[in-house]
């Protein structure tokens, strides 16, 4: 063997039978690792990214979640596009065909003007003006005939009630 060969085999150092029954002593067995070899990157360079298994998943898992998300955002777009083509007001809620908002009133509603008194309420209001009807329909009539924010309203304020 040539000294190179030497200088990086593995040491080995054995105790024999022989020696210990010489010696009296036994000492384990020593085993010297030869110089580790470099690990490379696959296509040969240094310090590249090793991945381990899980790694690999996770970012596998991360790459199809993008994706997905791409795919679905492109999905709502040309959903959208396409309602856009189709019914326009629906798309713009410009009050069209489309979206409405609020509660819908429906055909021609026989409306009377009531001012609201002190302690009022669109309830008490709904029963007394409509008793035959169910007060919650009502109400919702009421906010939506006079473009009200909620249900709340003051002292004088005049008001458009269904009636029938």
């Amino acid at each position: 063997m040539s000294t190179a060969a030497l200088a990086t085999a593995p040491v080995v150092t054995r105790t024999t039978n022989r020696s210990i029954a010489r010696s009296g002593v036994r000492t384990p067995d020593v085993v010297v690792p030869a110089a580790r070899e470099d690990r490379t990157a696959p296509g040969g360079s240094r310090g590249g990214l090793v991945l381990t298994r899980r790694g690999r998943r996770l970012l596998r898992a991360a790459v199809l979640t993008a994706a997905a998300s791409v795919l679905a955002a492109g999905l709502v777009l040309l959903w959208l596009a396409v309602a856009a083509v189709v019914a326009p007001g629906a798309v713009a809620g410009d009050g069209g065909e489309g979206v409405r908002s609020g509660a819908e009133v429906s055909e021609a509603v026989v409306t009377t003007s009531v001012v609201v008194g002190p302690g009022d309420t669109l309830w008490q209001i709904a029963r007394t003006h409509a008793p035959e009807r169910d007060p919650r329909s009502v109400v919702d009539q009421v906010v939506a005939l006079n473009s009200l924010d909620s249900t709340g309203v003051q002292a004088g304020a005049t008001l458009l009630v269904p009636t029938s």
